[in-house]
């Protein structure tokens, strides 16, 4: 019998077939690209580059900027295979969930929603991008290195629920909340996911709007919507400033290295936090932001679920990051912290912000820990 030998001709057109027009092929080449351009040429790039790159974004109008992060953030390869968008009348968001994508499309839902009802630990996460960029998969990466760590390591399946908000222009920040509010609802209420499965997570902006959720549920004391196993709070986004030297230390020897730029955080526009005109000076208006409803510092946190807090020794949040962990220390709070002197703003969760990938990975294995340990701890009481 002859061997058949094939030509250089039909090697290549096969390769390229299986290569570009499959599904794994296609993958594979995302893979593989993504990790060249990540591993070679981002992080080849100083941070500070990297830093004034993310920052230049977050300083453009909210619609070109969230375009931008739209595309630089949208998942990709096989991502994509873990992603199920849930749009219902008061929640919308993401599921992020392993193998999803072979479940037949009009059953996927209900069979997430099941998946997540079974699963060991349920991440609710809140995202950042200052209240008015980001979406609910912009951290496709960290998502899938915490839910594969913990399966791997734990034995522990872990599904997240990213929420989608309404930021700004288009809505206040009492929208923004009830949009939060509803995605534990969702959970709570409607999936009847155990609330000792859940843990809170949220970066940034999305670190403030955790706080200020668990303070209402806190405050609340309603049966039907318990607090969670516990809340993680990255580089939050804690108190809303009016004025620069509040955000800052004055005379500290503190050399920041940051995406966030203390201007930006003391310009709210279109009155997304408060109606700024019924105030007559700005030392009325700084009042007025100090409200817990809007900057959960100031409130108190006796009763509040574990905590874990995470800022990096150069990002401009650090010092109202560091008066929360004193404040949560001060109310008997269970509260750990992950600290990096030499990172910036939410690098264990966005890695191309972390000094280096082995710090970003590291640092994110020992978030998906601790939401493990915390769900393990509340099953035991």
């Amino acid at each position: 019998m002859d061997t058949f030998h094939p030509s250089t001709k039909t090697f290549i057109v096969g390769f390229i077939t299986a290569f570009f027009l499959t599904k794994n092929g296609r993958d594979l080449g995302a893979e593989i690209l993504h990790q060249r351009i990540k591993m070679t040429i981002l992080f080849w790039l100083p941070l500070r580059l990297r830093c004034k790159f993310v920052k230049t974004i977050l300083g453009m109008p909210p619609t070109r900027a969230n375009a931008i992060f739209a595309q630089l953030t949208k998942p990709w390869g096989r991502q994509k295979d873990f992603v199920t968008k849930i749009k219902k009348q008061n929640v919308e968001g993401h599921w992020i969930v392993p193998e999803s994508n072979k479940v037949d499309k009009k059953k996927r839902i209900e069979w997430v929603e099941k998946s997540s009802r079974d699963a060991d630990l349920v991440i609710y996460y809140i995202h950042g991008g200052g209240f008015r960029t980001g979406d609910s998969t912009m951290y496709m990466e960290s998502f899938i290195h915490i839910i594969e760590h913990t399966e791997k390591t734990r034995g522990i399946k872990t599904r997240i629920f990213s929420v989608d908000y309404g930021k700004i222009p288009h809505v206040n920040y009492a929208r923004t909340k009830e949009d939060c509010l509803n995605g534990y609802r969702y959970l709570v209420q409607e999936l009847n996911i155990d609330p000792k499965k859940i843990v809170f997570a949220g970066d940034s902006a999305g670190g403030n709007l955790v706080a200020s959720c668990l303070l209402t549920i806190k405050d609340m004391k309603l049966a039907s919507l318990p607090q969670p196993a516990g809340n993680v709070q990255i580089s939050p986004w804690i108190a809303i400033h009016n004025d620069v030297s509040k955000q800052l230390v004055t005379g500290n020897t503190v050399q920041y290295l940051d995406c966030l730029d203390p201007k930006m955080l003391t310009v709210h526009p279109d009155n997304y936090f408060l109606d700024i005109d019924s105030f007559t000076n700005k030392e009325e208006e700084g009042a007025g932001l100090g409200n817990p409803n809007i900057s959960p510092l100031f409130g108190s946190f006796v009763g509040l679920c574990p905590t874990l807090v995470t800022y990096g020794g150069t990002e401009v949040l650090q010092h109202d990051v560091q008066k929360l962990i004193g404040y949560l220390e001060r109310d008997k709070v269970k509260v750990d912290v992950i600290m990096r002197p030499e990172a910036p703003h939410i690098w264990l969760i966005s890695s191309i912000l972390s000094p280096t990938h082995k710090m970003w990975r590291t640092d994110c294995s020992r978030l998906a820990d601790w939401c493990a340990n915390c769900v393990v701890q509340q099953q035991k009481k």
